[in-house]
């Protein structure tokens, strides 16, 4: 089984240059989460997709611009983080594998959110899959860099590349989670991944 997931943020991680955090990284906190649980055929087993109560942090505008969820939007319609990362991790418990586009962004932003609302880690152990970065992938899509060599490509390009379409609500969780899934099994149909 496949999880499939996705995060929207209040921003980008940083690093803490004094305090007791000096030197570390400080993951954003998550505003949307979304996650489908998938068969190794590729059928959608289960879906969920969640904006988070903002109780204890801000949602800047400039990150507004990118995914449209206000804080104002986030109190009338989120659900407390603990509930959301709770349903995470009982899909989490029942799949082998995460994947993730840009998987190395999203997965410690959740492990830092599960280490928040004092939840245990089920995904530690699990295998990870990400849809952007494996050179594979890269040179598939052959998206030339300024300085030569490849770029990874945004969800939005994958899709163009393998299906000659954009999708519909690229930058809200669930809508990026069905196009990643649906990227995944294309990618490993071909033989790229």
């Amino acid at each position: 089984m496949y999880l499939f997931f996705d995060v929207e943020t209040n921003g980008l991680p940083r690093r803490c240059y004094q305090g007791p955090l000096k030197n570390q990284v400080v993951q954003p906190r998550v505003v949307q989460l979304a996650f489908s649980r998938y068969s190794e055929e590729g059928e959608e087993i289960s879906s969920y997709s969640r904006i988070i109560y903002p109780e204890d942090f801000e949602i800047p505008l400039n990150v507004v611009r990118v995914h449209g969820i206000t804080k104002k939007r986030a109190l009338m319609e989120g659900l407390p983080g603990n509930e959301v990362f709770a349903s995470f991790n009982a899909e989490a418990k029942k799949s082998e594998c995460l994947v993730a586009h840009n998987f190395s962004f999203d997965y410690p932003v959740v492990c830092a959110e599960l280490f928040r609302y004092g939840l245990k880690n089920e995904i530690s152990e699990k295998t990870g899959i990400c849809t952007m970065r494996p050179k594979p992938v890269k040179d598939f899509c052959a998206l030339p860099r300024k300085n030569g060599g490849y770029k990874v490509p945004r969800l939005s390009e994958l899709h163009e590349i393998l299906f000659g379409e954009s999708f519909d609500g690229a930058h809200d969780a669930g809508a990026d989670v069905r196009a990643c899934a649906r990227c995944f099994f294309e990618l490993k149909e071909r033989g790229v991944l």
